[in-house]
Order: C-alpha cells, then structure tokens, then sequence
C-alpha cells in the first residue's frame, strides 16, 4: 500500500509589487562627490610635506563638510540606479 497523493491545485500567482526606487541621500552623494576627494588630496599633500597645499585643501574641506552637515539635516533624497538621474 503506498502513499495517497493529494491532487495538486493550480494557484493563480499573485502580481508582485514593482520594485522599489533606489535612493540616495543628498548628503551622501554630496559627501562621495565634494568631501572625500579633498580628503584624499589632504592626506596626499601632508604625506608630500606640501603644507602649503595641504592648508589651502584644508581650509576647502572645513568649508565642504559644514555644508555636507546642513545637507545632512535636511534628508533629501534623490534617484539613483537604471531609471534614475544619479551618477550611477
């Protein structure tokens, strides 16, 4: 005697959602853009003994993450990905 098979019911799939957009916060895109390059070019120049250089970097950086702090307080967000009008 062996084992019942139950009959198999054909389920209608369910739409899935659309995916989500991808997302990116001003402040983020600001700070991969803007900040880390001039931090970068600080470390770079400071390790080159150009201190000259270095503090006119470092007088650009201060000034870029004080603006990169107001972004961060205002939580923009922006489009990234395939359909978006990011970078990426």
């Amino acid at each position: 005697m062996g084992k019942k098979k139950g009959k198999l019911k054909k389920r209608e799939k369910k739409a899935q959602n659309p995916p989500k957009p991808r997302t990116t916060t001003v402040a983020d895109q600001y700070n991969r853009l803007e900040v880390a390059p001039l931090e970068r070019a600080y470390k770079q120049a400071l390790q080159a003994k150009a201190y000259g250089t270095a503090s006119e970097l470092y007088m650009k950086l201060t000034e870029a993450r004080r603006h990169h702090r107001v972004l961060i307080f205002r939580r923009e967000r922006i489009p990234i990905g395939r359909n978006g009008s990011g970078s990426h």
